[in-house]
């Protein structure tokens, strides 16, 4: 076993631990599986190792890649003889400088363009039908997404093959996408077909494997991508592919390399598979736990599977959402609120609203919609607690916005101005700041509230998310603003649990097609458990110390992971050394 392969099995604990999960937007969780980030470096490093010939030993009885060279010169020169070939153009010798690696025995340095035949494709004129539609396939470099491939989107006909300076390409030819984001991808042809000006195709010399070259482009993609230009839309000429050096093996150990890098994927698929697997058990025993926990009476279930389960992003984006739900259902509190009487602690609470009303502090408004899932939010609380209306318990109100739009008459000025983006980038509970803002002359056009005012998005893809602003602020019509709080209510309460019915919002009570929205109808009859001030207060410190706890484990297995991609990063850096 040679040192390489040392490498790929002695290592294997770290491509199958450096993982990337896929993260979420604040206030929505994904259950997806995370991709495997080492597994990915370990495929790249496979194709790296193999065109620098490091992935086997070399055999002294392989005729050297010199040889080859020789007969796909004299092959070249006799089809350009019997025009079957246009003339090639001459290329320079690989400087010392662009040799970025030592070669291995019989090995060679070339041009990219002494493998094959190049040539780039055209788009016919569109404005002319009799181009399209004729049974030729015509690719587009987004079509590259296979190693073989035979059907397109779209075909041209012979006429256009004979007017529009198509290339018509053979099955067996090499693809390369030079254009935008899919620069670098490659694919070999299964049928006779043409391009588009996005993608370059090769025919292979005698002797060059068309497979060996399809793992080469695949391997120098990275390459290709850094020498893209052109900005929003980067490119790469089929002039700089051609000139592009690499290093040639003889031709038996093309065929050599291939079977050992396919026997490598294969393995990297199982492994990949297995740690996917072994990924969504995992999810299932977190939400079985979960799911017992939140049904249990012992609260010391949290305090034994702790350090256990929740030692990966899901596991922990999981807990917070199960923290949320036993704090406002009263699960994570000692209090005697059971002795009170949950009657009595609405009274007052009305009581407070009817004086207000009367002092024309709230508006008279005690009509509450109904929609399907309202209901759905009521669960068993303590006797103490009582349901209620968020329109009962605050005057729920929307922002708006001074128009036109960036008008210096109304904006730039002295006052803050919330959008949605300042309450969803905010990674507490408090507002972190605004950017924008606006002048006195723009206050008829919005609404100005107060210092400890809770908000809450009310529009598309982001709506649901709930933070706290410490600041008076202005704010648009994304934003609903809780104003002439209950003292019966804690805004950090409120918050906590505006928080948990996140997902809710968006996904039960939000209207709207396309573009979903609450208004304020809806989150007026929205239902809450409400305890007495005291357990809210509670509450909100127990859910607090919790999240914090969450919030550190979050810390550490990121830096955990960030440890192990650095690591796999190392290790591929000194295998290609």
């Amino acid at each position: 076993m040679n040192s390489t392969q040392q490498l790929l099995i002695k290592q294997m604990n770290v491509w199958t631990t450096a993982n990337v999960e896929k993260k979420s937007g604040r206030g929505r969780s994904s259950d997806a599986s995370s991709s495997i980030y080492g597994i990915s470096k370990l495929r790249a490093l496979i194709f790296q190792l193999a065109i620098r010939g490091k992935l086997l030993e070399q055999s002294p009885a392989d005729e050297p890649a010199s040889e080859l060279l020789n007969q796909i010169t004299q092959y070249v020169n006799e089809s350009i003889s019997h025009g079957l070939v246009r003339k090639q153009k001459s290329y320079d010798k690989v400087a010392e400088n662009e040799r970025t690696f030592f070669l291995p025995n019989g090995w060679e340095w070339i041009r990219l363009g002494e493998l094959g035949d190049w040539g780039a494709g055209a788009t016919p004129l569109r404005s002319i039908s009799a181009y399209y539609g004729g049974g030729i396939p015509w690719f587009k470099s987004g079509e590259l997404s296979d190693d073989l491939i035979s059907v397109s989107e779209e075909t041209v006909s012979k006429l256009a093959m004979e007017e529009c300076s198509l290339r018509m390409n053979r099955a067996g030819d090499v693809l390369l996408a030079m254009y935008g984001a899919t620069i670098g991808k490659a694919s070999i042809l299964d049928v006779s077909g043409t391009t588009n000006q996005a993608v370059c195709a090769c025919s292979p010399y005698p002797g060059i494997s068309n497979k060996y070259l399809l793992l080469l482009l695949k391997a120098m993609r990275s390459n290709f991508i850094s020498q893209g230009t052109g900005g929003a839309q980067p490119n790469i000429s089929r002039e700089k592919i051609i000139e592009t050096p690499v290093a040639l093996p003889p031709q038996n150990e093309q065929v050599r390399i291939l079977e050992k890098v396919d026997e490598l994927m294969k393995l990297c698929d199982q492994i990949e598979k297995s740690s996917m697997a072994l990924s969504a058990s995992y999810e299932v025993l977190v939400k079985s736990f979960l799911h017992d926990l939140i049904k249990s009476s012992k609260n010391n279930l949290l305090e034994k599977g702790f350090n256990q389960l929740f030692n990966a992003e899901f596991g922990i984006r999981a807990l917070k959402k199960v923290i949320l739900e036993l704090g406002i259902s009263g699960r994570l509190t000692c209090s005697d609120s059971d002795n009170g009487n949950s009657k009595s602690l609405y009274n007052e609470m009305r009581s407070e609203r009817v004086l207000l009303i009367s002092k024309g502090t709230l508006k008279e408004k005690d009509q509450f919609i109904e929609f399907d899932g309202l209901e759905s939010l009521k669960m068993p609380i303590s006797s103490g607690w009582c349901w209620v209306r968020l329109g009962e318990i605050a005057e729920v109100v929307r922002g708006g916005s001074p128009r036109p739009a960036g008008d210096p008459r109304f904006y730039n000025g002295s006052i803050p101005f919330l959008k949605v983006g300042d309450i969803t980038r905010s990674s507490g509970k408090m507002v972190e700041g605004w950017t924008s803002s606006i002048k006195e002359a723009g206050l008829h056009k919005t609404r100005l509230v107060k210092g400890r005012t809770v908000l809450l998005t009310n529009s598309g893809a982001t709506l649901g998310i709930s933070a706290i602003c410490d600041f008076e602020t202005t704010f648009n019509d994304g934003i609903a603003a809780f104003i002439n709080l209950s003292k019966f209510v804690s805004d950090e309460y409120l918050h906590l649990y505006l928080t948990h019915l996140s997902d809710w919002f968006l996904n039960i009570a939000a209207q709207g097609q396309g573009q979903p929205n609450l208004n304020i109808d809806i989150i007026r009859a929205t239902w809450m458990p409400m305890p007495p001030i005291e357990e809210q207060l509670e509450i909100v410190s127990k859910v607090d110390e919790l999240l914090e706890m969450c919030s550190a484990l979050q810390d550490q297995n990121s830096k955990a992971g960030e440890l192990q991609r650095k690591i796999a990063d190392t290790l591929v850096s000194q295998a290609l050394a």
